[in-house]
């Protein structure tokens, strides 16, 4: 299952704007249908949430009340600012997918051998973060520890830079 949080209404709202309305349930959730699929949203308080066609719209009360700052600040990082975030739900994981690739860096085995709750996960194109979910019940949960992966990945990223920053600059000095 797929699911999408969008933080700014309006851009989510453009983004569906094509998009044709097929049902719109007691619940407030929304069936739209594109040209590759269908889908369900629902607006909240300040972000949209964005589920593909298979997901039990009875448990989309654990979309309700997320803390959705934290995501906004990760979403918000130079050269890569997105207003949205999209995950991949499976048996027991939440996962970021593709379309939030993050770079391999050095360490990162060292790293995830140090975490217990996520981890970097590499493919063949791109690192992802991943954490345990025993049930939908624990989306909450488990969404943050998706948002400190975030930060933690950025945090090793810009030390890295300021490690490379300052061996250059000494480098440069030693001729």
């Amino acid at each position: 299952m797929k699911v999408e949080i969008h933080l700014n209404i309006l851009e989510f709202r453009n983004s569906i704007s094509n998009y044709i309305i097929v049902d719109e349930r007691d619940d407030g959730w929304v069936k739209i249908r594109g040209i590759e699929d269908e889908y369900y949203y629902k607006e909240f308080n300040g972000y949209a949430v964005l589920v593909s066609h298979d997901f039990p719209l009875e448990k989309g009360y654990i979309f309700e009340n997320l803390k959705v700052d934290k995501l906004r600040e990760i979403l918000n990082q130079p050269g890569r600012v997105k207003y949205y975030i999209t995950f991949e739900i499976t048996e027991n994981q939440l996962k970021t997918t593709e379309e939030d690739c993050l770079d391999d860096f050095p360490g990162i085995d060292i790293v995830n051998g140090m975490l217990s709750d996520f981890k970097f996960e590499k493919d063949e194109c791109c690192v992802k973060i991943v954490t345990f979910m025993e049930s939908l019940e624990k989306f909450k949960d488990s969404l943050e520890k998706i948002i400190k992966g975030f930060q933690l990945y950025f945090s090793i990223v810009k030390k890295q830079e300021e490690v490379a920053v300052e061996i250059a600059k000494k480098f440069l000095t030693d001729k």
